[in-house]
């Protein structure tokens, strides 16, 4: 027995009404996921390339189902290229206790990887380079209990003197050369009628 309960408005209506469309009802695609009792809840992944060496630092942090024998599992991350070749691979314990800090360590119920790469290709617009994380939990005996998986990219965004900087930055004054080059062309073919 299945049994859906389908809210009109919710708490996060503002990010659903850009469209300004009021449905009611399924009108998206849903999927029934099944997970096992002892599984992966949630997990992050933060990539921060080094740009100086064109190195990348990777740290995952994967929160499990709070089930008796949890702090004895482990989780563990492989990273792969757009080639399929596993260039990463990193794993750690999963904390049985809350921390006040989460920037050094974990919170309760959650492990973290973190993994070096001596090269990483920039996520960037012209071309863009994903890497697919194969995230396992899996309990004292090195049995794999759940498996999660997901694409991620390297990139990075600075503010320096309040301006952006980031490859987006040229297609922004890309934009503007055009629109100044289209203006100067209907101001011109204005002229010549």
């Amino acid at each position: 027995l299945l049994c859906v309960q389908v809210m009109h408005f919710a708490d996060s209506s503002y990010l659903e009404d850009q469209d300004y469309w009021y449905l009611s009802g399924i009108f998206r695609h849903v999927m029934l996921i099944a997970k096992p009792p002892m599984g992966i809840e949630d997990y992050k992944i933060t990539a921060l390339p080094d740009l100086n060496h064109l190195s990348g630092d990777i740290q995952c942090d994967v929160t499990v189902t709070r089930k008796e024998g949890y702090a004895l599992c482990r989780v563990r991350m492989a990273v792969y290229d757009q080639k399929g070749k596993k260039i990463g691979e990193g794993s750690g314990p999963i904390r049985p206790r809350a921390e006040y800090r989460t920037d050094y360590v974990p919170t309760m119920n959650t492990g973290r990887i973190r993994i070096h790469l001596d090269h990483v290709d920039l996520w960037r617009t012209e071309t863009p380079v994903l890497y697919r994380a194969v995230i396992q939990l899996m309990d004292e005996g090195g049995r794999v209990l759940d498996t999660e998986g997901c694409h991620f990219g390297f990139k990075t965004v600075e503010v320096k003197n309040h301006i952006p900087y980031d490859r987006w930055l040229k297609y922004v004054i890309k934009l503007v050369v055009i629109v100044l080059v289209l203006t100067m062309a209907f101001l011109a073919v204005g002229a010549l009628l």
